[in-house]
């Protein structure tokens, strides 16, 4: 179990890391096109979609980590409310809802994939797999990441007794 949650913990790094690569290219693409359209009077014509196509890697992989960290939006007001033993309950069931969450978004993301793979972005010309792809892979992320986060709370609840 701890080589596994260690192996959770360099992914999440080299996620992190991934999000750091992705946010620097979105930010200079961005940057380079506002001083092309309104300095040099030359927009690009491909700066929108690589920022769009960066945003919704970050958007998944963002995802991936938010998981693993409680990061989510949720509504806990209610289940502060509830006496612990019932609330250790509902924190498993909320992840294993998840869980099947994040598998619809692996199968359904993958066919997806499968089916835009002959189409090409229209500034870029690259594959719309690419794209698309954030979908399986964040879901996969997702899925590592929560059950890596059940396998902690799970633990934390047998210290606890």
């Amino acid at each position: 179990m701890q080589f596994m949650l260690k192996g959770v913990h360099w992914l999440n790094r080299f996620i992190s890391w991934l999000l750091a690569l992705f946010t620097a290219v979105m930010v200079a693409v961005v940057f380079s096109q506002v001083i092309f359209r309104f300095v040099l009077e030359k927009p690009l014509v491909w700066s929108e979609e690589v920022a769009l196509y960066c945003l919704v890697w970050i958007t998944f992989l963002g995802g991936a980590l938010a998981v693993r960290n409680r990061g989510l939006i949720g509504v806990d007001a209610l289940v502060r409310k509830i006496p612990a033993a019932g609330r250790l309950r509902i924190e498993i069931l909320v992840q294993f809802l998840s869980a099947l969450f994040f598998l619809v978004l692996i199968i359904y993301g993958t066919q997806t994939t499968i089916i835009v793979a002959g189409q090409r972005a229209a500034a870029t010309g690259i594959s719309m797999a690419w794209v698309y792809a954030a979908v399986p892979v964040g879901g996969l992320l997702m899925l590592i990441n929560s059950l890596a986060w059940l396998a902690d709370y799970t633990k934390e609840a047998k210290s606890m007794g």
